[in-house]
């Protein structure tokens, strides 16, 4: 699951660097596995007290790991460093390329037509112009469903 999901993050940061507004700026960050966190609640109470008091303490030494001060610090300095719309990092501040199937233009366009749809039930969708371009309506969308690039929604 934690996978697909940061598969998606990065796929909506690509498609809103190419679609979205020129002053602002999308990336995805990959904050790296941090023992000590909440990530294992749901494991039994011996596989909490390793997470919590034996990894953290091994996490330098086990690739791929960080920690929640090493992570927010790359994290504020790609906030506040040079733009790089688009862009995929990790918990070094390297930047990388996303696995193939996240660089297809069509996945982009499946999943933000897909997101559309779901968020549709939820929220009202009004239509904008979006950089002189006039709304386009989502698949199936009709009336106060219609959506443009970049969403807006008003919650009800």
């Amino acid at each position: 699951m934690r996978a697909t999901s940061k598969r998606c993050n990065i796929v909506t940061a690509r498609a809103f660097a190419r679609t979205g507004s020129v002053t602002r700026t999308y990336f995805a960050f990959d904050p790296g596995l941090m023992p000590g966190t909440g990530l294992a609640r749901e494991q039994v109470p011996l596989m909490q007290w390793i997470w919590k008091t034996v990894l953290p303490r091994l996490a330098s030494l086990l690739p791929g790991t960080s920690s929640t001060e090493r992570s927010s610090a790359v994290l504020t300095d790609l906030l506040l460093g040079i733009s790089h719309n688009g862009a995929y990092f990790n918990y070094t501040g390297k930047q990388l390329e996303p696995a193939h199937p996240a660089q297809e233009k069509r996945v982009e366009e499946d999943l933000l037509s897909t997101s559309n749809q779901l968020d549709a039930r939820f929220v009202s969708l009004r239509p904008i112009r979006c950089d002189g371009v006039p709304p386009r309506r989502a698949h199936g969308a009709t009336g106060r469903e219609a959506a443009c690039r970049p969403w807006r929604a008003e919650r009800h």
